[in-house]
């Protein structure tokens, strides 16, 4: 796992790269700037053999599958969610929500009732669960409307997608804990 987790990682690190070359090329002279596109392609390519990753760990390749049939969910959610939280079917809900950051925690002191909000938690599930969020609040014929009621109930738009990301989180952890579980149920 600890491999998986590095791959998704470096993976990361290269797309900051690729991105920041691009910025650069946009201000160098044709030269420089074909120095930089080189660049560019070489990083490409790597992000590419790092994309086989999940095809080299058979063990993991049908939770893989499973979780691409969520929708919202793609691949590079698919793939974080089993390089970062390898522990995925041994959490309850509650777990799984807190260990990927999105169950909310109260501030409450003395008399004082603050809002609760998220916090902690593994950033990368985080960051990837609310690409997911965005894409199955336009796409996914459950969570649609569940988004669509809570912002219609006067909830913040990002208070909904946190609920979806929850939502998500949820849905991944029962599939991992049962690989029968069908979307249709």
């Amino acid at each position: 796992m600890t491999t998986l987790r590095q791959r998704v990682d470096r993976r990361r690190q290269l797309l900051e790269l690729i991105k920041m070359e691009k910025c650069h090329r946009d201000t160098l002279d044709d030269v420089l700037g074909k120095n930089c596109d080189e660049l560019i392609e070489q990083l490409q390519h790597r992000v590419e053999q790092i994309d086989q990753t999940v095809q080299e760990h058979t063990h993991l390749r049908e939770r893989y599958e499973a979780f691409r049939q969520v929708q919202g969910v793609g691949r590079i959610t698919a793939v974080t969610v089993l390089a970062h939280m390898p522990e995925l079917a041994e959490l309850s809900a509650q777990q799984a929500a807190a260990l990927s950051g999105l169950a909310p925690y109260n501030r409450d002191s003395g008399k004082k009732s603050a809002r609760r909000s998220i916090y902690g938690g593994r950033k990368a599930i985080r960051q990837v669960l609310y690409m997911a969020a965005i894409s199955a609040t336009r796409t996914n014929p459950v969570l649609k409307p569940f988004y669509q009621r809570l912002v219609e109930r006067g909830k913040a738009t990002k208070v909904a997608r946190v609920a979806v990301m929850r939502k998500h989180i949820r849905l991944l952890n029962k599939i991992a804990q049962n690989p029968d579980f069908s979307l249709a149920s």
